[in-house]
């Protein structure tokens, strides 16, 4: 459901951008940077949206809220958020239903992100939206389309779900991508199809792939089943999807550091990546940050410690976690 919610903006802004904003003013010369084409939305949201630039940027919003989609598109996420204002659901459906009644796709896929907002959940209007959004060209809204039917239904129609995957993918969106991969990768909603799994990902731009795809092509390379078994190139992938934050992703470096494969064995650095994993909650890194501290592997030997974390990651459902918490009588 978070992720529903979730609509992230990346990219990076030009260093001459990345300036203090003092007044609205400096806002509207990034915008018309924007305008002229010399940067793109990414990179302008990325620059309205840093720390230092929030207040004049909501300024200047303000100014230009009833002509300028941008300004609609920063309140709808201002009022969302609460940033810098009061969090209001209904305002942040009024600004971006303004932009997406002039025909903006994004705006319009969040307006359906506003209606699954936790708690006050409205589904149909989510879907609606989200359809909308889709038929406007929105590759990301089909895979919103597709965990609302995942999710919300008790009987899961997996040939709409794929029909959504497909359309996404063919929009170059990547979670749509990944998604499908795993489909022809493991038989679900379609006949298994590894070798079509492995294409999918492997003939796409690197740069269109989301953590999921990268972990999936990362795990076809080592697991050798439809390409070259190669743990060089697995490693490489597995580091790239831990980069974008796949908590799995961090714990096979981990693994290749611990074991020595792919890469030169590091148990320091083996350990670093499975606390980057148990950090974020993955009850995986946990249970492996716990087996480094029992035995002493990249860090210091502590016992106490690591039964603590052997405690965590069984209360989070690790299994092996719950078999040695049972073993060494550890209270969960």
């Amino acid at each position: 459901m978070k992720k529903l919610f979730n609509c992230v903006f990346v990219l990076t802004l030009s260093i001459i951008l990345l300036t203090s904003c003092k007044d609205s003013s400096t806002v509207q010369s990034a915008v018309a940077r924007y305008e002229a084409g010399e940067i793109t939305e990414d990179s302008l949201k990325s620059f309205l949206w840093d720390s230092v630039n929030v207040d004049a940027a909501i300024e200047w919003a303000e100014k230009h809220k009833s002509d300028n989609i941008i300004a609609m598109k920063l309140l709808g996420r201002a009022y969302i958020l609460g940033e810098r204002v009061k969090h209001s659901l209904e305002k942040s459906k009024v600004y971006y239903f303004a932009a997406a009644k002039q025909g903006d796709s994004e705006a319009t896929r969040l307006l359906g992100c506003v209606y699954l907002y936790p708690g006050q959940e409205k589904i149909d209007s989510a879907r609606y939206w989200f359809a909308k959004a889709a038929e406007r060209g929105d590759g990301q809204s089909y895979y919103m389309l597709s965990e609302l039917e995942r999710q919300y239904n008790a009987s899961v129609d997996s040939t709409l779900v794929i029909s959504y995957w497909t359309k996404g993918a063919q929009l170059n969106d990547a979670s749509c991508l990944a998604s499908l991969s795993y489909a022809y990768y493991f038989g679900w909603g379609v006949e298994c199809n590894k070798k079509k799994a492995f294409m999918m990902l492997d003939m796409a731009d690197e740069n269109l792939l989301d953590d999921k795809g990268l972990f999936y092509l990362a795990l076809m390379y080592e697991l050798g089943e439809v390409t070259r078994q190669d743990f060089n190139t697995a490693f490489k992938f597995y580091k790239k999807a831990a980069n974008k934050g796949n908590a799995s992703a961090m714990c096979k470096l981990g693994n290749y550091y611990g074991y020595g494969q792919g890469v030169e064995r590091n148990d320091s650095l083996a350990f670093i990546e499975y606390q980057k994993a148990a950090n974020i909650g993955d009850a995986q890194g946990q249970r492996c940050v716990a087996y480094c501290y029992y035995y002493g592997k990249g860090t210091k030997q502590n016992k106490g410690t690591a039964y603590q974390w052997f405690e965590v990651a069984a209360k989070n459902g690790d299994e092996i976690a719950i078999r040695f918490c049972n073993d060494h009588n550890i209270t969960m």
